[in-house]
């Protein structure tokens, strides 16, 4: 069992960087506004998974599997938090040359 969700977790956290680096470099062609619901709801989804996991109600031992989990979540978070601040600036500051380009902020 414990197998199953090393294997599901791994899979997952690769999927979910190789789909966030698409949409960060353009190939998946997305609003920001939908980066910022995936970014909402991988927190969420991290965030309720080290409650449950390592919750002071139950005694767990710390394993490498869970040192795994806790870095590859906090670099995730990390990084998702310097990149969406990075995009967010950088998406602003383009409107703002086209609007000045094309004459729109008269």
């Amino acid at each position: 069992m414990s197998s199953i969700v090393e294997r599901t977790f791994d899979v997952t956290i690769i999927i979910l960087h190789v789909a966030y680096v698409a949409v960060v470099v353009g190939l998946l062609d997305r609003k920001p506004e939908y980066l910022i619901n995936v970014d909402f709801w991988l927190k969420v989804f991290m965030a309720v998974f080290l409650i449950v996991r390592f919750n002071p109600f139950t005694s767990v031992k710390f394993t490498e599997f869970d040192r795994k989990v806790v870095f590859g979540t906090g670099l995730f978070l990390f990084t998702v938090t310097i990149v969406n601040n990075y995009l967010q600036t950088y998406i602003e500051s383009l409107k703002k040359n086209i609007r000045t380009v094309f004459g729109a902020d008269k």
